[in-house]
């Protein structure tokens, strides 16, 4: 059984918006400290590492949207 292709592929909507884009940037540092708190707080330092890398992909997102790569 084949499903019926009815896409308009030319006409997909606006993409994120910088407002939306700022937003999640900001965001991800938050909840990156957040887990870096509870991380050292419960001793679980995996969460110190995932928030440190959340953290540090966040800012290398918002360098390169400002050198202009995105």
């Amino acid at each position: 059984m084949r499903y019926r292709d009815t896409g308009n592929y030319e006409n997909l909507g606006t993409p994120a918006g910088d407002d939306m884009i700022f937003f999640s940037i900001i965001l991800g540092i938050i909840i990156g400290v957040i887990f870096i708190i509870f991380g050292k707080r419960v001793k679980r330092y995996w969460m110190v590492i995932w928030g440190s890398g959340l953290i540090l992909a966040a800012l290398s997102y918002f360098v390169m949207k400002m050198l202009g790569y995105y």
